[in-house]
């Protein structure tokens, strides 16, 4: 089930805020919550006043409520426990060739799950990409490891 972008947008502003509100053993203040909320907000509020503009104000629908669940609570603790992991446990090196990857991981995620053709130009723009990634880190390692 592809969502429109209405509905993604009110995906992205609810799974913003719920992302918000469930931090872990923080000391919650207005402060911070008014300051996450308002950079938050600069990203999301162009695309919902588009979406709003070309497809009108969302209907409520339990799915939807369950995808904005699912992005917010699960999705985002999960990567951010992720993140902490691998800042913490691995190498600089090492974490910096999963951020380079990680567009390289999304295209591939998507073609998977959303069973995405890619066009020739679009699979070899993966390859160079992946490829180059590798190639700048192996390089990289060996300037490290071998003065």
């Amino acid at each position: 089930m592809l969502l429109s972008f209405k509905e993604q947008c009110s995906c992205l502003w609810l799974g913003t805020r719920t992302c918000t509100d469930c931090r872990n053993g923080q000391e919650r203040s207005r402060i911070t919550d008014r300051y996450i909320f308002k950079e938050a907000s600069k990203g999301f509020r162009p695309f919902l006043v588009i979406g709003l503009i070309f497809e009108g104000i969302p209907s409520f629908a339990w799915p939807l409520v369950r995808i904005i669940l699912w992005l917010g609570i699960i999705n985002g603790s999960f990567a951010f426990s992720l993140w902490t992991w691998s800042q913490k446990y691995l190498r600089a090196y090492e974490n910096s060739l999963i951020n380079n990857l990680m567009l390289l991981e999304v295209a591939v995620l998507d073609i998977l799950i959303l069973h995405r053709k890619l066009s020739v130009a679009e699979a070899l723009g993966l390859l160079i990409v992946g490829l180059n990634d590798q190639l700048l880190t192996a390089w990289s390692i060996t300037d490290i490891l071998i003065p």
